[in-house]
Order: C-alpha cells, then sequence, then structure tokens
C-alpha cells in the first residue's frame, strides 16, 4: 500500500511545520512518500498554489493508494485515490469572519477604519476582493470535505465550521489537537519583569491584516501604560522590504513595541520572558500554535475567543478571554502590579499546555488512527 502525503517542505506557516512533523513520525511505520511542488505555498491562500500545481500534482495521483492532503491539496486526487484530509483550519470561515468584521466595523470613529486609515496605501489587496474569495474557497474545500473518507480537524471549532459550512457528517470528523514539542516546556529565566509579546505574521494583504486582528494589536498597545512590548513578526519571502519597513515604522510610531523578525523557533523560546502577557488577537483561529507555545513557556494568555481558546482557557485560572480591547487593556492593567497573581497564572498556563498539548500525544492519535484505516 502506497501512501502519498502532500505538503510543502520549505513553508513556515503553521499547519506546513505539524504536517512535517506527522510525516517525519510516520514515514518509518508506513510506505509513505511526500508531495510537493516548490511552488505551493507561496500564496497566502493555499488554493492559487494548488491550482497551478494541479496539473502536476494530478499526474502523480496514480501512484499511490492513499492521499494524506490539507484542504484544497485534495482536490487533484479526488476521483482516483483513498483521500484523508486534514483540517489546520477552513479559510472559508476565516474569509466569511473578515467580511463580518468589514460589514458591522467600518463606521466612522471605529477602531477598525482608524487602523485601516493608518495603513492605507499599504496593502496590495482591495476589500471588494473577499467575495469571490468566499465563493472559490466554498467550493474547494467543500468538496475536498465531502468526498474525503476520512478527516481530521485541530480543535472543535474547526470541526464545528466544517459541519456548520459544509454539511458532512460530523462523526466522520475527528479531532486532533495539535501538539508542541518538547523544548518549549524547557526551562528558562526566572519570572521578573512584566510586559507584553505579540507572535503574529504580516503580509501585504489586507486579509492577513484583519485576520490576525492586527488592528486589535495596535490599539490595545497603544492604549496600555508604559511596558516592553514585543512583536515577534513573520515576514514571507515575498513580501516587499518596503512594506517591512514601512510597518515597522507604523508599528513604532503608535505603540512603541519593538518588532523583532524571523526569529528560529529555538530562539524565540528564549526571548519569552515567563510572566509576561501573551497576546492573541485574530478574528479567526484553528487551534493557535502561538498561544500553546506560550503557555508552555509560562506566559499569561489573553486571547479573543477563537481556536482553542474557549476549550482550554478558565477564566483568571490560566488566562483570560476578551471580547474587545478595552476588556484586553483592563486585563493587562490589572496584572501590572501583580507579580504573585502573574506567576500563579501562568505557571497553571504551563500546567494545562503539558496536560492536553505535548507533542508525544498528537503523534500517538496519529498513529493509532492511521493504523486503523491503513489495515482496512
Amino acid at each position: 500500500m502506497k501512501i502519498g502525503f502532500v505538503f510543502s517542505k520549505s513553508s513556515s506557516a503553521g499547519s506546513a511545520i505539524i504536517n512535517r512533523q506527522i510525516f517525519e513520525a510516520l514515514k518509518d511505520e508506513f510506505q509513505i512518500s511526500q508531495i510537493s511542488p516548490e511552488t505551493l505555498y507561496y500564496h497566502r491562500l493555499p488554493i492559487v498554489g494548488i491550482m497551478f500545481n494541479y496539473f502536476t500534482l494530478y499526474e502523480r495521483r496514480l501512484d499511490f493508494d492513499y492521499i494524506i492532503a490539507t484542504t484544497y491539496a485534495g482536490l487533484p486526487f479526488l476521483e482516483d485515490n483513498h483521500l484523508i484530509e486534514i483540517f489546520h483550519g477552513v479559510d472559508t470561515a476565516a474569509i466569511l469572519t473578515v467580511r463580518k468584521a468589514l460589514d458591522s466595523g467600518l463606521s466612522k470613529g471605529s477602531i477598525l477604519s482608524k487602523w485601516l486609515k493608518i495603513t492605507e496605501g499599504l496593502f496590495t489587496e482591495k476589500l471588494e476582493d473577499f467575495a469571490a474569495l468566499e465563493a472559490v474557497s466554498k467550493v474547494t474545500e467543500g468538496i475536498c470535505a465531502q468526498k474525503a473518507e476520512h478527516v481530521f480537524a485541530v480543535s472543535n471549532a474547526v470541526k464545528k465550521d466544517l459541519v456548520g459550512l459544509f454539511g458532512i457528517d460530523q462523526s466522520k470528523v475527528k479531532v486532533i489537537p495539535n501538539g508542541i514539542t518538547d523544548y518549549w516546556f524547557e526551562e528558562q529565566v526566572p519570572f521578573s519583569d512584566f510586559g507584553i509579546i505579540y507572535p503574529t505574521r504580516f503580509d501585504y494583504r489586507v486579509f492577513t491584516f484583519l485576520v490576525k486582528g492586527q488592528d486589535r494589536m495596535l490599539e490595545i498597545l497603544s492604549r496600555v501604560g508604559p511596558m516592553p512590548k514585543y512583536i515577534y513578526s513573520k515576514f514571507s519571502k515575498i513580501v516587499p522590504k518596503d512594506f517591512q519597513n514601512k510597518m515597522k515604522k507604523i508599528i513604532k510610531k503608535n505603540t512603541g513595541a519593538k518588532v523583532i523578525d524571523n526569529l528560529h523557533a529555538k530562539d524565540l523560546k528564549k526571548n519569552y520572558h515567563p510572566g509576561y502577557v501573551m497576546l492573541s488577537t485574530s478574528r479567526y483561529e484553528a487551534c493557535q500554535l502561538n498561544l500553546l507555545e506560550g503557555m508552555a513557556s509560562k506566559l499569561i494568555p489573553v486571547t479573543y475567543p477563537v481556536g482553542i481558546a474557549s476549550d482550554v482557557i478558565r477564566q483568571g485560572q490560566n488566562g483570560f478571554i476578551v471580547n474587545n480591547e478595552k476588556e484586553a487593556v483592563e486585563v493587562i492593567e490589572y496584572l501590572r502590579d501583580k507579580p504573585e497573581v502573574r506567576e500563579r497564572i501562568a505557571l497553571n498556563a504551563y500546567k494545562t499546555a503539558k496536560k492536553l498539548f505535548v507533542f508525544d500525544r498528537m503523534i500517538s492519535e496519529y498513529r493509532k488512527t492511521f493504523k486503523r484505516i491503513f489495515s482496512k
């Protein structure tokens, strides 16, 4: 039995990293090969790369019995292979969330309008493009979800989107949360001062700015009092230097935050100060790897109710869920002069991550499930 796994060898996206980890863990046990045209994930929406490489992938279909793919990557294999889909997120849901934010948040004087005005001219994408993206995304993701024999989701939120948007049987969807590697749990510097850490990805598409809630981040960081503020950013290969420089200037001028680029994960870990706030402002997330890594590093999660947040955050015990910028600022200011509270919550966040999101647990679940599938 031959198995093909479609994923990028070089992408820094969280989904590609997890796929590579799953592949490495399974390749000695199963006859599994990696399939990856190198241009596959050079676009933010994988559908662009998939369609561009459709025929290259289509030619490989007869080389395999089973195909493991992520969302749109299963399109070339719908008819001739047993398809297994891993959904690290649902782009259709992300697009709908952004469109909803635009419909309700563009009134004069709104926070979103304020920051779109400040960043005007920075992005290449037009807001009107989202309707077309939604239509293409919904059809292609829906087909892959419906046609797949087995579907994995990285959180209950993703499962809910798959069932609600595409009408697939919820019994077909198995939830396996992402796991994080052991070095995130390693000991680090002791608790000391207090500040904010905000990991994110910037690119020149306004979609990314909106879906990552970077307008929310700018507003929150501009409101909180003086304290260390670090933005650990990823800029993709295709983001022009001019964009990077302009974005950094906007951030520095309006928030005073320091932007540090493209750190390797282990270097990032060294810069995570226990007891700092890990701020997450996204409008849509699937599993929030950044948040899990922060919790494992004894950071205090302050997050909007997306992804896994509602499943794992216990208000005031191991983190905070906020619904707007005002609440986020209030939580951060509350924690400022309470080192004992910060340490207690940070330690609870660590324990939660250690209990639920270790890497070996994720791999064990995938290995056990794939064994059952491939033995039929």
